[in-house]
């Protein structure tokens, strides 16, 4: 379940921009959002992966091809 994830990442999102909309800006802190909305990126992404080669074991090869051309036409698994 990436809802954690998807919540952490707005999370991070809004600590971002609430530093630009300061007084002073912490580049620092900025900076480590940066890095934790990274890492919370690249989970994600071994999340969906996982998902997606879990899911591409049960389907046959002509399956797979039907997924991989819907998954293509939509910009992938990790286009929003």
């Amino acid at each position: 379940n990436g809802a954690p994830l998807a919540e952490q990442m707005r999370g991070n999102h809004e600590k971002i921009l609430e530093q630009l909309k300061a007084k002073e800006i912490d580049k620092a802190a900025i900076e480590q959002l940066r890095v934790e909305q990274l890492k919370t990126m690249d989970e994600v992404s071994k999340q969906m992966t996982q998902t997606i080669l879990a899911i591409a074991e049960l389907l046959t090869p002509e399956q797979r091809v039907k997924l991989a051309e819907n998954m293509s036409k939509h910009g992938g698994w990790m286009h929003n």
